[in-house]
């Protein structure tokens, strides 16, 4: 019998939503804590629960986070980027379209993570 083993706490989480507006969002996880500053507002720090994160990694997966292209061409603007690394799997990705279904669950499972915190681009 083989138990497959559901991430938790995360070895990386860098994200920044609306880049270069005034409402930039930027997301990073650091010593067990997760940080996200809002344009120019003091950053908040969160501590989601084991579960919380687990709930994260179900919707990055159902958003094929891990399949997004990777990055776009330097000479082009990006409204997003992303770094994750699960443990067990890990995306490097940025882009202009936030229109897509898979980015809009992978941003409400963010703003789960940071109640409080409001995110471009969320529904």
């Amino acid at each position: 019998m083989t138990l497959a083993i559901e991430p938790a706490e995360p070895v990386t989480v860098e994200v920044a939503l609306g880049c270069g507006t005034s409402r930039t969002v930027t997301v990073h996880w650091e010593g067990g804590t997760l940080y996200a500053r809002a344009g120019s507002q003091p950053q908040l720090a969160f501590q989601p629960s084991l579960e919380a994160w687990k709930r994260f990694w179900r919707a990055a997966d159902k958003a094929n986070v891990w399949n997004w292209d990777r990055m776009q061409q330097a000479d082009q603007p990006v409204l997003w980027r992303i770094a994750l690394d699960s443990g067990a799997k890990r995306v490097t990705a940025s882009g202009q379209s936030s229109a897509t279904d898979e980015f809009k669950t992978f941003v409400r499972a963010l703003k789960k993570l940071l109640p409080g915190v409001s995110l471009p681009f969320s529904t």
